[in-house]
């Protein structure tokens, strides 16, 4: 199945303005508690390499890799954070007003990182830095339908102003298409059971809640099993209503033009999915999850690699923030002009 070609994201991408809404840091609203961030300094330390730079979070969240970062720069330095998620950028503007305009909020995609960087008259940049994981608060808040544990609607949209939900696909694909989505992207083996189940269930009534997926998913594997499935197909339904793999691949593409000689991209992904289209990325490669889009031999970027191995959260880090168990930090340095 071309995924590329198949273009399962476009209901998401359709409909959308090119239209940067610049937020500023001084409206009040109340704060939300978001998780602390995962590998904060190791992240801060590998993208950093001049103080008085001009960084982009491209995953602003509650703000705190934004927040090191301007407390490891200097007065000049500067730091764009994006967010697709409204309460997000709330949350983050109103948290780290006290740095002023130093900080500049958006509320965006980071796929369309040359589209903000183009509102905001900036050319060049010095860093990139990227958390690929879902918040704990986005996580934890029932209504979202991010979580198998805690019953809601089957939504899953990071941003609520999109209009595909979780619920359209489970209750509108065909089987084969569901089934290629759980195996592909969840990489789930039991996806055509699983399928299957949806199918003949939501032909007696509608599935409309995260139990009534749950249900679905249990009903086809071993209880040993239940929760690595529940983790694959919500994971899987994730990133199909919020296009996550073309998002990363898009402002991995689009950032590079904007990158200074010298300047870093910094990611941390918790998928093998994720670390396949970052480190094809970082090899000079098209970053591509799917084999068979790549074009072997040919090297469109020139990076130098800063993490060979990678870097993962300490055990006193995991004891504190258990979801940081399957973090991994990459790196790299553009040597291409």
């Amino acid at each position: 199945m071309d995924f590329r070609v198949e273009r399962l994201f476009s209901p998401l991408l359709s409909g959308r303005t090119d239209r940067v809404r610049v937020m500023s840091i001084t409206q009040n609203i109340p704060e939300n508690e978001y998780h602390v961030p995962v590998l904060r300094e190791e992240a801060v330390g590998c993208v950093v390499n001049d103080t008085s730079g001009v960084y982009v979070d491209g995953t602003l969240g509650g703000g705190g890799h934004s927040e090191a970062l301007l407390e490891r720069l200097s007065e000049d330095g500067r730091v764009i954070g994006i967010d697709r998620d409204a309460e997000a950028i709330d949350s983050a503007r109103k948290r780290l007003s006290r740095f002023g305009d130093r900080l500049c909020c958006i509320h965006d995609r980071f796929g369309r990182i040359d589209a903000v960087l183009d509102t905001l008259s900036i050319r060049r940049i010095d860093g990139l830095l990227l958390d690929l994981g879902v918040s704990s608060r986005q996580i934890d808040a029932a209504r979202r339908g991010f979580s198998y544990s805690k019953e809601g609607p089957l939504d899953m949209r990071m941003d609520g102003r999109s209009g595909l939900t979780a619920a359209d696909i489970v209750n509108g694909w065909p089987e084969k298409k569901l089934s290629d989505l759980f195996f592909v992207f969840g990489e789930e083996k039991k996806s055509r059971q699983i399928a299957r189940r949806i199918v003949y269930m939501r032909e007696k009534t509608p599935l409309e809640s995260t139990t009534d997926l749950a249900d679905a998913v249990r009903a086809c594997t071993p209880a040993r099993w239940h929760i690595k499935s529940l983790s694959r197909i919500f994971q899987a339904l994730r990133i199909a209503v919020n296009g996550e793999m073309e998002e990363l691949a898009d402002c991995l593409v689009k950032i590079y033009p904007s990158l200074k000689t010298g300047g870093r991209v910094a990611v941390i992904m918790y998928h093998g999915l994720e670390s396949r289209v970052v480190k094809r990325y970082f090899r000079g490669e098209e970053p591509s999850f799917t084999r068979s889009e790549l074009a072997f031999g040919q090297k469109r970027f020139d990076f130098r690699s800063l993490t060979p191995r990678g870097i993962r959260a300490s055990e006193s880090e995991i004891r504190k923030n258990p979801r940081a168990r399957s973090a991994v930090l990459r790196a790299a340095e553009k040597r291409g002009g």
